[in-house]
Parts: C-alpha cells; structure tokens; sequence
C-alpha cells in the first residue's frame, strides 16, 4: 500500500495507520508516492517505525530525481517511477 503525498499534519497519522496493518499481517509491504524532498522524506521517517519499501515519483529523462535517488539508498528504500 503506498500513502499518496506529503501532507504534514496528517500523513504521519496515516503512514502509522499502514504501519499496524504491515504488523497485523493485513499488508505485505508499505510506501510512499510524491515526496519529492530529503527532507520531507526524512520527516516522515524520523516520526514513524517501518522504512518505506518503495517511494513512486514522477521521474523521466527531463526530470530525474537524482537527489532523491541518492538519498533513498541510505534507507534501502526502492524509487519507482
């Protein structure tokens, strides 16, 4: 299950949310879609428990995301485009 976008305030309480489901064994892995900064990322990461699988971005050869690319590795978190 992937949480769509940032929206501070109220994302964290969602991502928490996908979190129990990833324990109770109602989901097998969980992500993010539209984060487009380290540190909205990090953000998210810093107040929740379970890395992020994958994050999915608009990503094309006029729009690469090499930033976030560079800073998922850290994470293990996989970019999907």
């Amino acid at each position: 299950m992937i949480l769509h976008h940032s929206a501070p305030g109220s994302d964290v309480s969602a991502y928490q949310a996908m979190e129990q489901a990833l324990t109770e064994g109602k989901l097998r892995s969980i992500g993010l879609s539209n984060y487009y900064t380290p540190d909205d990322f990090d953000r998210l990461v810093g107040e929740t428990t379970i890395t992020p699988a994958l994050l999915q971005n608009e990503t094309h050869p006029y729009h690469q995301s090499t930033e976030m690319k560079e800073h998922l590795r850290q994470y293990g978190t996989v970019l999907e485009s």
